[in-house]
């Protein structure tokens, strides 16, 4: 059934919805700084607030893909959402040590779970799946502006409000945006295959062989572009290149802004394509290359390395195309679980890649070779991404004609 213009409210509802949930899982890069001073410990005394919102963001996939078919997108996400959201920034205004902070994180990941997934249910029941991979990059490109919202905007606000009073601002355009969900957000109708089944549908999901050559690069893929710009980046320029302040903001910037960016041209490739894979893998493949030539020329000129990392987040970014493959092979009675599956595996990889090359870093870093412990990261990403691309191209390119599904 076509998207009809009734519905549009509600689908730019959760657009903004979605701005602010790539926000939070950006803007502790900034804030960080800021609450280690305060409460008189180290910056990294709150890596486990970043990796508790990925850890729960990833864990409500699974009861949210349960849900969507049988609640709606409209009450579930705009519940979830206030609920979530408004606990925990009330939780992290009150903040005084770095665990309180890990458990505000922890409830922002729960409000901000549902978002993406009902924006791509929606999509995906009333849309042809030619068009998904469009809609839902299209949408990757919109969250990313949050990326941008989360570095210099949230820096002056924190001066112009202070931390704390940035965090009650934020509650309040949360609360307006939980409600604008609530109020504008249609349900698309019931699947004409029946009810969608619960957590079983999971094992249904996992059943169809033709997703399992994708899995591998669902679970890397994301984790790249999204982990290099929200762990290491940083890091690696400041520690290898000396770049501090507002040198080091801007050359970050450039990717974030790459990235959006990445996300909007990706869109309508699949077309010119052909297929979804056309664009999926080559893009991959690239990407792969280039964290390759960033590990091999890491220490050599910093031009040269922001440059990569731009490239790396613009070229990286074709999760919603590969999210477009999958959902041609799903049934509409499994569309619920099957893209929130794939999100798992997405975020689950990223905040698993965090771990891995955390790892890494710190067996690394008592050589006294930043570049050494930075470039191992990056031949790590590169490696890593090129296993998945080789089990990716023994993906089928389409499902067979009886099999495909319209909405």
């Amino acid at each position: 059934m076509p998207l009809v213009s009734s519905a549009l409210p509600g689908l730019i509802a959760l657009a903004f919805g979605y701005v602010l949930s790539q926000f939070y899982r950006a803007c502790l890069a900034v804030m960080t700084p800021v609450l280690a001073q305060e409460f008189g410990v180290a910056p990294e005394d709150f890596a486990p607030a970043s990796a508790m919102f990925f850890l729960v963001f990833a864990l409500m996939q699974f009861p949210i893909g349960a849900m969507l078919g049988k609640v709606g997108p409209r009450r579930l996400t705009g519940a979830i959402m206030a609920f979530g959201c408004l606990a925990g920034l009330a939780a992290f205004s009150q903040a005084t040590a770095p665990w309180h902070v890990t458990l505000a994180m922890g409830l922002i990941g729960v409000g901000c779970a549902p978002i993406y997934m009902a924006s791509l249910y929606i999509y995906a029941r009333t849309m042809p799946p030619a068009r998904f991979a469009f809609l839902s990059s299209t949408l990757l490109g919109v969250g990313a502006l949050g990326n941008l919202v989360s570095a210099a905007p949230l820096s002056f606000a924190m001066e112009e409000l202070g931390w704390r009073g940035t965090i009650w601002a934020l509650a309040a355009i949360s609360g307006v945006g939980a409600l604008a969900i609530w109020a504008l957000v249609r349900d698309p109708p019931p699947p004409k295959e029946g009810a969608a089944p619960g957590l079983s549908g999971f094992l249904e999901v996992l059943k169809i062989k033709a997703l399992w050559p994708m899995m591998p690069l669902f679970l890397v893929s994301y984790a790249v572009p999204a982990g290099i710009r929200g762990l290491w980046a940083g890091p690696y320029l400041n520690e290898v290149f000396g770049l501090s302040g507002e040198s080091l903001g801007l050359a970050i910037l450039v990717m974030a802004a790459a990235m959006t960016l990445g996300s909007f041209l990706y869109a309508p490739l699949d077309r010119l394509a052909g297929s979804q894979k056309g664009v999926v893998l080559p893009g991959a493949g690239i990407t792969a290359l280039l964290c390759g030539v960033l590990a091999f020329f890491a220490d050599r000129s910093m031009t040269l390395s922001v440059v990569l990392l731009g490239l790396i987040g613009m070229v990286g970014l074709s999760f919603g195309v590969h999210l477009g493959h999958a959902r041609r092979f799903l049934p509409e009675r499994l569309v619920g679980q099957g893209v929130t599956l794939m999100n798992f595996l997405s975020i689950g990889g990223l905040g698993l890649g965090q771990a891995l090359t955390g790892a890494l870093v710190s067996d690394l870093r008592g050589l006294g070779v930043p570049a050494l412990a930075y470039g191992a990261v990056f031949w790590a990403y590169a490696a890593a991404l090129s296993g998945a691309v080789l089990i990716y191209a023994l993906a089928p390119r389409h499902p067979p004609e009886a099999q495909e599904k319209t909405s």
